[in-house]
């Protein structure tokens, strides 16, 4: 039950940060402010929404607990956060060069991997919610998140406006 509960909560991360990206990259990239395109941002959430939970489900029928856990890290905390940088930033028009794209989501989702294994730790020590054996399974954690956001840095940077103008 608290892995459903956890699930949820992180998908609906997911769908705060998509916000978080969509309002503040343009403020950040080009000085502007992007307004809120309802049909185009409903869209996403439900992408979002689905692609979190569809990794839920191959989490969960991963018969290894160790795979399970490079899935989640890999697919949740690298992949599906990638995917919402690159959602907001094209649902926002900015135009940023690939560099741009690639280096903002790789801060930003490794950032995310991060806090994600800080709120572990402090889970774990405070809460008694032993969620890392070892500290091996942190450094796993962190592994799996960067082939994730490899990954999807690779099937979305070429569908990004790119501006090559623009100066990094």
């Amino acid at each position: 039950m608290f892995d459903i509960i956890y699930f949820t909560f992180i998908a609906s991360l997911m769908c705060a940060m998509y916000f978080v990206v969509y309002f503040v990259a343009p403020k950040f990239f080009e000085k502007t402010s992007a307004p809120l395109a309802w049909k185009h941002t409903l869209r996403s959430l439900v992408v979002i929404l689905v692609t979190a939970f569809i990794a839920m489900y191959l989490v969960f029928a991963t018969p290894s607990e160790w795979w399970g856990n490079r899935i989640q890290h890999a697919l949740g905390g690298g992949f599906v956060a990638t995917m919402v940088c690159y959602l907001a930033v094209k649902d926002s028009k900015i135009k940023l060069s690939y560099l741009q794209f690639i280096f903002a989501t790789l801060m930003l989702v490794s950032l995310l991997g991060v806090g994600n294994e800080v709120v572990e730790y402090l889970a774990q020590h405070f809460l008694d919610i032993i969620s890392a054996a070892t500290v091996d399974d942190t450094w796993l954690d962190l592994v799996s998140n960067l082939v994730g956001i490899a990954v999807g840095l690779i099937c979305f940077t070429p569908f990004i406006r790119n501006n090559s103008e623009a100066r990094i």
